[in-house]
């Protein structure tokens, strides 16, 4: 009763086993207490068996095939004495008994990033920095690889289904390679979209990925190299998302808002989910919640965050009506835009104005859309200059001296609208480089400080647009102590008033900028106030 949950582990088998971690919650008893384990069967819906291990071990991962348990061992306030353990422990039983310690880095700092798997019977894949992650083999007691994932905003890494493959969402592209040995399997380049999570199905034939407005499926079975492309608007973040197959036709996908599920087949976000308990940032925790094939993981602390009690949740998905009311959606009968519809072009503070009008009249021809410059649906083409941001670069040689630079990004957007809604968007900006080179940072900064109008000839615009409010989905269901419940088979924030739609989904978007904007500034003060790039 004075445990925090660490982790839900499925192990699986003939009882359908799941192993629940616990640590002791005081930071002054952390070093007196064990931790604990609890095998819970789904099947016969109850405790099989406790586990005990030693005290401060932060239990992370367990693998059934060889039987082995990870943790880490680190003490409050004592930030040099940090190391994982490997142990041998049989399915159910009540010991583990150590195989192997080994020192790491402090990886407190990475809070939800955390990562650490067992990808084969000597060897660990753990996270161990910003960007960083190492293989230790277990039995040499030797570094097998480092790889550094090349992605401003360090989107997790994940691991496929049979723990073979290390999935890296980077910038413009996706990094896979074989956990074991660091050999790369595969780079697929996604087109200038910035990918924000990613996953491969338990099969290992299909591999997804979440951007800001689509998601991204390859058929890794045929080889194929340009991914198939759904539009997913006001799903993912823009910066960090998580994306779990549920099935081939299903993804769960967790961003700014709840968590979403996307139907393939449709092309569409179909349903929305709730955590209906007082645990929502720690059910942001992927060691505490998980997609197992079609099955969703996820913890409840009844009484709040100081109750006695802990209530593990196993649902399956998509839960009750959701195929029943989205088997019967006709997609077509969703567009706000489509061939034959009028659309009209807004300029402001553009470049080259005649030029961009050219191209966005021909984006709209190219589409099937009708120019017409006294339609209530446009285009709005925007360029400036915004706010003034800093970054702080370090010689690598010498003193090691620093330089901080100053400077304004020029951005240019485009947008669908109709009066205050907003059908669609896209935009870029300008940054700073993460080294430089010969040359005094500020001036190397300043160099990349240009308009971009030409942004508007290379952006990519759907030919047919759903209308926002279906944006996540046709309804909502909560999951807490009863399991899966729905709660409205309405679009999500429309349950009392579905007349209201246009003006919630305003709403909504304007929370979800403000959210987006917030998070891209904490970022940028994140990397200004760090070093070391020269």
């Amino acid at each position: 009763d004075s445990q925090n949950l660490t982790a839900i582990i499925p192990v699986g088998g003939p009882d359908e086993l799941v192993l629940v971690t616990g640590r002791e919650r005081s930071i002054r008893n952390a070093a007196k207490w064990q931790s604990q384990g609890y095998w819970l069967s789904l099947k016969k819906k109850k405790v099989t068996g406790w586990l005990s291990l030693t005290a401060s071990h932060y239990p992370l991962d367990y693998d059934p095939r060889y039987k082995r348990l990870l943790t880490l061992y680190s003490q409050p306030f004592e930030r040099d004495n940090v190391f994982f353990t490997l142990w041998d422990l049989e399915i159910g039983a009540e010991s583990a008994k150590p195989i192997v310690s080994w020192s790491t880095k402090d990886p407190r700092g990475l809070d939800q990033d955390r990562f650490a798997k067992i990808v084969d019977k000597n060897i660990v894949v753990s996270k161990t920095d910003r960007h960083i992650y190492e293989a230790f083999d277990t039995e040499k007691m030797e570094r097998v690889y480092t790889y550094s994932s090349e992605c401003f905003f360090d989107v997790p890494a994940t691991l496929s289904a049979d723990r073979s493959s290390i999935i890296f969402p980077e910038d413009n592209q996706i990094t896979i390679l074989d956990a074991a040995t660091g050999e790369p399997k595969m780079r697929m380049l996604t087109d200038n979209e910035r990918v924000t999570g990613a996953s491969i199905n338990s099969s290992g034939e299909k591999l997804a990925a979440i951007s800001r407005e689509n998601i991204l499926v390859w058929d890794l079975k045929q080889g194929e190299v340009e991914p198939t492309v759904y539009p997913a608007p006001l799903i993912g973040s823009p910066f960090k998302s998580r994306l779990e197959w549920v099935d081939d036709d299903h993804l769960l996908a967790q961003g700014l808002n709840n968590r979403v599920l996307y139907r393939l087949s449709l092309g569409l976000p179909i349903w929305s989910y709730q955590m209906d308990v007082g645990d929502g940032f720690q059910n942001k925790d992927p060691l505490k919640n998980r997609m197992v094939l079609d099955k969703f993981f996820y913890f409840a602390e009844p009484g709040g965050p100081f109750s006695p009690a802990l209530a593990v949740g196993c649902v399956q998905f998509p839960g009750p009506m959701v195929n029943d009311i989205t088997d019967e959606v006709d997609r077509s009968s969703l567009y706000i835009l489509s061939k034959g519809v009028p659309v009209s072009i807004e300029l402001k503070n553009v470049a080259k104005e005649d030029q961009v009008k050219s191209w966005l009249i021909g984006k709209i021809e190219g589409n099937g859309w009708v120019y017409d410059p006294d339609a209530e649906i446009k285009f709005e083409a925007t360029m400036g200059i915004g706010s003034s941001q800093s970054v702080v670069y370090r010689q690598m040689f010498g003193k090691g001296k620093t330089e901080v630079v100053n400077f304004r990004p020029n951005f240019s957007n485009l947008k669908l609208i109709q009066g205050e809604r907003i059908l669609w968007q896209s935009g870029t900006s300008t940054g700073a480089p993460p080294i430089v080179r010969g040359e005094r940072a500020q001036t190397a900064v300043d160099r990349m400080q240009r308009p971009n109008s030409k942004f508007f000839y290379n952006v990519r615009v759907p030919q047919e647009i759903i209308d926002p409010k279906f944006a996540r989905g046709f309804g909502v269901s909560k999951l807490g102590l009863r399991g899966i419940e729905v709660v409205s088979t309405s679009p999500p924030g429309r349950e009392a008033n579905p007349e209201e739609a246009a003006k919630q989904a305003i709403e909504d978007q304007k929370k979800a900028e403000e959210e987006r904007k917030k998070e891209l500034e904490d970022q940028e003060k994140s990397q200004s106030q760090q070093s070391g790039r020269q």
